[in-house]
Order: structure tokens, then C-alpha cells, then sequence
């Protein structure tokens, strides 16, 4: 691994073993991945909502008769006093303009919040990046 493979230290904390960040690329990228570095067995702690990386990845090593284990984390289920709204997307939610929010969707899909923008926003990213131009008062 390259060092800007390494997972940051100060970012998510030291680690026992080295820890990959980021994609491969494509189904290609991740098999060279796992022939130049000799890998003999997978486990997929991936995002639950990452379906097609995780299937990608399964028959991936089933093409290869790699062990491959998949940890699956259990869902959040409504707890009494939440206040959960569902929303078929982004646009739907309906939320004030001077409201604390913390923002699960990831960055890639940070524009559609764009009208908040006056609300206190706390974005969870995997990765630090820099926030598109607007998005300055963000945390």
C-alpha cells in the first residue's frame, strides 16, 4: 500500500493493521488489488446501503474460491420519543431554516441541502474533503 492508502490516523484513530480507503476503481481495480497483494481471504465491512460493492465483491472472491465474510450491521429501529420523517428523496425533506441538523447523506449528495444553508449543518463525511463553494459555515 501506498501511504495515501492508509487510512489517517487523524482522522479515525490509530489502527492495529493497515486499512485501505477508498475504491478500487472498477471490478479490474479490485481484483489487482487482491493478486498484487496476495490476498487469501475478504471481509466485506462495507456500508449496508453499498449493495452492488458488496455483491461485486462476493462474486468476486467466489470467482477466485477466496473465503469471503460479510459483516452485516443491524439496522436503526425506531426507538419511543424519536422523530423520524421518511422522504422518497433529498428535495422531500422538509426542514427549517434554522434548524440543527446533522446530515448522514454523505457529499455526494450535499447540493440538494444547498437552501439550508442557513441552518447549522453537521455533515458526516468518511473522508475529509473540502465542502463545495457555499457550504463554508458547515461542520
Amino acid at each position: 500500500m501506498t501511504a495515501s492508502e492508509y487510512v489517517p490516523d487523524r482522522v479515525y484513530g490509530p489502527l492495529p493493521v493497515p486499512a485501505r480507503r477508498g475504491g478500487f476503481g472498477s471490478p479490474p481495480g479490485f481484483e489487482r488489488f487482491l493478486e498484487t497483494k496476495a490476498i487469501s481471504a475478504v471481509l466485506d465491512a462495507t456500508h449496508p446501503f453499498a449493495h452492488r460493492i458488496s455483491a461485486r465483491t462476493a462474486q468476486i472472491c467466489r470467482d477466485r474460491n477466496l473465503p469471503y465474510t460479510r459483516v452485516l450491521r443491524p439496522p436503526w429501529v425506531r426507538q419511543a420519543g424519536d422523530a423520524w420523517t421518511e422522504v422518497c428523496d433529498e428535495a422531500a425533506a422538509d426542514i427549517g431554516q434554522d434548524a440543527r441538523v446533522f446530515l448522514t447523506t454523505g457529499r455526494a449528495t450535499l447540493e440538494a441541502f444547498r437552501d439550508l444553508t442557513p441552518s447549522h449543518l453537521f455533515v458526516r463525511q468518511i473522508q475529509l474533503c473540502p465542502l463545495p463553494e457555499g457550504f463554508e459555515e458547515v461542520h
